[in-house]
Parts: structure tokens; sequence; C-alpha cells
């Protein structure tokens, strides 16, 4: 008995060095499943996060406000996340990638929706923002799951 779905997701920057490779390791990895018909969802990293950004929203005094503590959108995804190349080399594969809740056009906030959305610069989020994000990420998942 297989699987219906699998959903996968990596850090970009845990990933190794040599991007390509990876992208293509990961999709070595996914095809004998792919090819017996199971759902592959791949769900992108979230973006990087600068040191000075979380400096910004965790100092004494900050302010939601009055403070626009951000990461350049160049410096969020400086390091490349090898799961986007993946999901294209496995036929059927399906991506979903967040980044339009977490950036605009120049930068990814500290705060979004008035909820610090990061814990570290390792990317980790917060528990609150992953409550806040969660709903999006499940309607992502389930249109990604009919796709095929």
């Amino acid at each position: 008995m297989g699987y219906d779905i699998i959903i996968t997701s990596a850090a970009r920057h845990k990933t190794g060095a040599d991007k390509e490779a990876v992208a293509r390791d990961f999709a070595a990895a996914w095809q004998p499943a792919a090819a017996r018909g199971t759902k592959i969802i791949v769900v992108a990293d979230n973006p990087g996060v600068s040191g000075s950004a979380l400096q910004c929203v965790t100092r004494l005094g900050f302010s939601v406000k009055k403070d626009n503590c951000a990461t350049p959108v160049r410096e969020a995804f400086a390091v490349v996340d090898p799961l986007l190349k993946a999901s294209t080399l496995v036929k059927g594969a399906s991506l979903v990638d967040l980044r339009s809740f977490y950036c605009d056009a120049s930068s990814c906030p500290m705060v979004i929706g008035n909820v610090i959305a990061y814990q570290d610069t390792v990317g980790h989020i917060t528990g609150t923002f992953s409550q806040t994000l969660g709903p999006y990420l499940a309607d992502a998942i389930k249109r990604a799951a009919r796709l095929r």
C-alpha cells in the first residue's frame, strides 16, 4: 500500500552548498513515489532573517507602529532554495510557496499582521505566527493536492 500524498519541505541553508545537486537528489528521492501515483507536495522554505531585523524587533523600546524591522528580499532569498528546482524535476509535483505571506516586493518584515513572525535568524517562525499562517498553508496544500 502506497501513500496518497507526500508533503515535504527542507531548510534551504541546511541542504548543502551545491543547490543544483541537492535539487536533483530531492527529485530522485521523490520520483519512485510519484511514479506510483503519489502526489508530491513541496512546501518551499520560508525567507531568511537578518540579524539586524531580529535585533530591531527584540530591542527595548521596539514599536510596531514606529519601527520597520525587516530583511531585504535580496538578503532573505540570498541562499537558493533547492526545493524550487526539485519540484520542477518531478512530473506532477506541486510547489506551495508562501512567499507572498512573508514579503512584499522589497522586504520581509519581522511583524506581519501585528504578530512577530520570526523567533531567530535561522528562520523559525513564532508559534503565534504559525497559527495565523496555518489556515493559508492548509488551503494551499489542499489546492495542490487537487492539481494532478
